[in-house]
């Protein structure tokens, strides 16, 4: 039931509680059997949960790492992967945006609170929604799998798919807040249990049910409420606001639109609550309805007062999805942001507190292993991915800085770098100290802080301490000119790095125009349809482990002259129905052009463009819609990089009528059998490929004809040998009106 607060209890409670944000968030479960362990500080594939979700769900595992359940707001499965006792049936749905979210008690480790949201389909045929409701599990029971032991109290009767939940900071518990319509709820949860909402009317008015999908984010520090709304009807739109949160009351204020005419739906804050980032879906209103297009990634800046003016594309998903989800945001325990759309990778924003591309965006560069994402991820509790550092300098054998950034008081403070081969070094008790990292790579940075004005807390950092790549200082690309000898074309500078030597995968190489860019990591080039200034240019390559350990090449931009063949010849393909699509093979193709290109590369594309920047070449199995251009490009290699680029036109032919046919082989003549004219390629049972060959002898042949790419027959030759002719007797009978000349033979029954 829902309580009045105990003011005795909190104070009892402030200074004795300590908050333990240490693997709680360690363990990840979503999607469709997706799985994720963090504790070694990467991500490691889980491939033995049972959950089966489209959005929301959540994992809770204990301080040290160790799983203890998780769900999608309908089951619980506990640490064996196994439905925990009576959890079954909550109020919760797997395609709910932020289907659920659970905090601890503080007073009491074994007790956890569920909390479920609400769901677009509850509404459909009738329904009246499913609300906002909480349930209570005991993980001590049943021999410590769990139980749950209070099952879906409402705490409102109709709410939205979103919500959210934070430390309050002093210990005395958390705050969950969920939205229905234009207020929002935030309801205490302390030693005592869930207390009566704090309600904060204000923002956009979501009236329809249709428009409550998205999510609500608090961040991390406590002080702000970010909420994007996915609108769905009367046409495509959403908003993205931000605003203040007040962990000491509960309330929602300082309203701040951010972003509107797109299909907002993910949100997350970085863990030191300076940047904000948004996922949504551009929307088309070009035709008589609107249409839902590419996904986009942005970053706004949160140290400015104008956030809305700070908006970064952090990366663009060309899309064909037609569910209208631009996919779920969320901190991971390494305190870098995932973001989940149908795949089997998630993509990663490596340094979230950084702005705009020095925040390392790396698209879809954690492997699911056989399993699937969908548009959501785990929800915790925001504060524990808290993050009160700014680390500089994380290159090898240099110092690296840890600096604090929050303006609390702070009594005392131990550091643990997680480097033991440091001996004595591995432990401080600065303020802002520095170390000495005695090898590269992933360490885990242990923070004790006591404040004067907030409960302890143990903080876990992961940094990555990196070498400097050792590459070449200059290399040259080159490109083909095909449309004119002027010395300006595209490229796909990516080609660049075949040249670099590139040791590792982790590397991330980005592209600047002058020095001054790729040092302040600004203004990067885009990779694919770059088009130089001038034949010869010089642009500079960064070559990166992370923002402050780098190398940087000159990248020598060189054009070439192509040979244009233009439309280079024409290929039948059979087509039995004019309205069928083409299907044929690439090797079919290369095959057919390897005969005029010997001892070349030869590769297929759809258009101009990929051939010209050697992408997305075409293999196995081609098919050419009937709606499309029955036209494809090629692209020839030989030593000289640049040399032929041509298309070929594709026309569809019916399959070939033929007839067996018999002929006389005669000794004292050339004897030619002839297939006809009216086919395409021939292939002898000789191994000839002309439409006539001249034969040695009588016997069985064949040919093999077509009329075009998988269109051909067989035309079988009987050919028999012409006897030898003994004339007995010639008449000739002339001077008449029809003169004639009669032949008399030996006895004589055979062919001539």
């Amino acid at each position: 039931m829902l309580k009045k607060k105990s003011y005795i209890l909190i104070f009892v409670l402030l200074f004795a509680l300590t908050l333990s944000a240490q693997r709680e968030s360690a363990n990840w479960y979503f999607g469709f059997s997706s799985g994720l362990d963090f504790n070694s500080g990467i991500p490691e594939v889980l491939s033995d949960g049972k959950i089966t979700t489209t959005e929301g769900c959540s994992t809770v595992s204990d301080n040290s790492g160790n799983l203890l359940f998780y769900t999608e707001g309908v089951d619980v499965w506990d640490k064996n992967h196994n439905i925990m006792q009576n959890g079954e049936n909550l109020l919760g749905d797997n395609s709910s945006s932020q289907s659920t979210i659970v905090v601890p008690n503080v007073s009491n480790s074994n007790i956890f609170y569920l909390f479920t949201a609400d769901v677009f389909q509850s509404y459909l045929n009738g329904g009246t929604g499913n609300g906002f409701n909480y349930s209570i599990i005991d993980i001590s029971l049943n021999g410590g799998l769990g139980s749950v032991i209070n099952k879906n109290i409402n705490l409102l009767p109709q709410s939205s798919e979103k919500v959210s939940a934070v430390s309050s900071l002093d210990g005395s518990g958390f705050w969950v807040v969920t939205h229905a319509q234009n207020e929002f709820y935030a309801y205490k949860v302390d030693g005592g249990g869930v207390n009566l909402p704090v309600v904060s009317n204000i923002g956009i008015n979501i009236d329809s049910y249709d428009n409550i999908r998205g999510a609500i984010k608090l961040s991390p520090n406590g002080e702000m409420l970010a909420i994007t709304h996915a609108i769905f009807d009367p046409s495509f739109n959403g908003f993205l606001s931000l605003f203040d949160f007040n962990l000491s009351t509960g309330v929602v204020s300082n309203e701040r639109e951010i972003g509107t005419d797109r299909v907002f739906y993910g949100v997350e804050f970085s863990s030191d609550s300076s940047k904000l980032f948004a996922s949504a879906m551009l929307v088309d209103d070009s035709g008589p309805t609107s249409q839902t297009t590419d996904i986009v990634l942005y970053q706004y800046d949160l140290n400015f007062e104008a956030v809305d003016r700070t908006e970064f594309i952090i990366n663009t998903y060309e899309s064909d999805t037609d569910n209208h989800l631009s996919g779920a945001l969320q901190l991971g325990f390494d305190k870098k942001v995932y973001h989940s759309i149908l795949e089997t990778h998630l993509s990663v924003i490596y340094q979230p507190n950084l702005s705009r591309r020095s925040a390392d965006f790396r698209e879809f560069s954690v492997s699911l292993g056989s399993s699937t994402a969908r548009y959501g991820l785990p929800s915790y509790e925001q504060s524990a991915f808290e993050s009160i550092i700014n680390v500089e300098n994380l290159c090898f054998n240099n110092p690296t800085e840890f600096n604090i950034i929050i303006d609390e008081p702070i009594q005392t403070i131990s550091w643990d770098f997680g480097d033991p081969a440091s001996g004595i070094n591995n432990t401080s008790t600065n303020l802002n100290p520095t170390h000495i990292f005695t090898s590269t790579g992933r360490f885990a940075v242990t923070i004790k802080v006591d404040y004067v004005n907030r409960a302890s807390k143990t903080y876990i950092d992961f940094i990555e301490i990196g070498e400097a790549p050792m590459l070449p200082s200059q290399v040259q690309l080159t490109q083909c000119d095909v449309d004119a000898d002027d010395g300006i074309t595209k490229f796909n500078l990516a080609e660049a790095e075949s040249s670099f030597g590139l040791s590792s995968d982790d590397l991330v190489v980005t592209y600047f125009e002058t020095l001054a860019d790729a040092l302040e990591n600004e203004n990067t080039l885009n990779e694919l349809g770059y088009e130089n200034t001038s034949n010869g240019q010089l642009i500079y390559a960064k070559v990166f482990v992370n923002t402050d350990c780098y190398s940087i090449i000159e990248v020598i931009l060189n054009v070439e002259p192509m040979s244009n063949l233009g439309e280079y010849s024409t290929i039948f393909v059979c087509q039995e129905n004019p309205d069928e699509n083409l299907i044929f093979s690439a090797p079919d193709i290369l095959a057919l052009l390897e005969n005029d290109f010997t001892n070349a590369n030869i590769s297929i594309y759809n258009n101009e463009f990929d051939a010209l920047l050697e992408i997305n070449n075409l293999t196995g199995n081609i098919t050419i819609s009937n709606n499309q251009e029955l036209k494809l490009y090629f692209r020839v290699e030989t030593i000289n990089d640049c040399d032929f680029m041509g298309s070929i036109v594709f026309s569809g032919v019916s399959e070939p009528i033929v007839e067996d046919k018999k002929a006389i082989f005669c000794t004292s003549k050339n004897n030619i059998l002839d297939a006809g004219d009216e086919f395409w390629s021939y292939l002898w049972s000789t191994g000839e490929t002309t439409r006539e060959i001249e034969i040695n002898g009588p016997g069985n042949y064949w040919v093999e004809v077509s009329t075009g790419i998988n269109c051909s027959d067989i035309v079988n030759f009987e050919v028999k040998q012409s006897e030898e002719l003994e004339i007995i007797k010639i008449e000739v009978d002339d001077f008449r009106p029809q003169n004639s000349v009669r032949i008399i033979l030996d006895d004589y029954s055979g062919e001539i």
